[in-house]
């Protein structure tokens, strides 16, 4: 180690220990090939150490700048990643050395500014997806739907297609999934009844882009107007009980 680390070594200020985090991080990434795993240990324990003392905005910037780095140690990407969300972010959304169960674990704890930058990763593997559908609030559970990359168990689509049931853009985000269709005509057709559903069936299984947007939107009308109609009933049914508490109508 050169003179000029030695001394970042034995300066206290958080920009001095930024100086010194980055350089040795320059180093260690310029040979990461190369090195045992004794050495990254090594280098993850500094880095650690040093992080404790680099101010917010500076541990962003770093985040920032090694998130897709493949070398880094997992200790120090979990460390990113479950800091404040302007840390976290970065890794939470690119690193590729966090693994499923890392994400998982983050999700355990995490906030939902936390799950809404998982949700936004290239790749979503089933057991990640199914914990975001879980524990994510409606932002989450959106940004999943859209993501092109999420794959989802039927459990995990399950739980997306009850949230769904009074979420029309959720609803359409999922109908508009080529990846999902045929998941989707035993999912999302139990909310629409009748030979309507047979027909939509049918439709979703064949359909082209162009059909599918069409199938979204008579999807909804369909579902707000049989909203409408179960509302209307709900309100005839409690005028018709009043009249007959009151007497002005019989039974029979």
């Amino acid at each position: 180690m050169s003179i000029s680390l030695e001394e970042l070594a034995h300066e206290k200020s958080s920009e001095k220990r930024r100086e010194l985090l980055n350089s040795i991080t320059a180093m260690f990434l310029a040979g990461a090939e190369n090195h045992t795993d004794r050495e990254s240990a090594l280098y993850a324990e500094v880095a650690l150490q040093v992080l404790d003392d680099v101010g917010k905005t500076n541990r962003a910037e770093f985040s920032d700048s090694i998130a897709d780095e493949a070398s880094m140690p997992g200790e120090v990407m979990k460390r990113l990643a479950t800091d404040e969300i302007d840390v976290a972010s970065p890794v939470l959304k690119r690193s590729p050395v966090l693994t499923d169960d890392d994400l998982v674990e983050v999700m355990e704890t995490a906030s939902q500014e936390h799950l809404h930058a998982i949700s936004r990763r290239e790749t979503l593997s089933e057991q990640v997806t199914d914990t975001l559908v879980e524990r994510g609030d409606r932002k989450v559970v959106c940004a999943v739907t859209v993501n092109p990359g999420a794959k989802f168990s039927d459990n995990g689509l399950s739980v997306i297609t009850k949230r769904s049931a009074d979420d029309e853009e959720m609803r359409t985000n999922l109908l508009r999934r080529v990846d999902l269709r045929t998941q989707l005509v035993e999912k999302v057709l139990p909310m629409v009844g009748g030979d309507y559903a047979a027909d939509l069936r049918g439709m979703i299984e064949n359909a082209d882009d162009e059909t599918i947007d069409q199938v979204v939107d008579s999807t909804q009308s369909a579902m707000e107007e049989e909203r409408q109609n179960s509302a209307r009933r709900s309100l005839e049914t409690r005028m018709m009980v009043k009249e007959i508490r009151s007497g002005s109508k019989h039974i029979d």
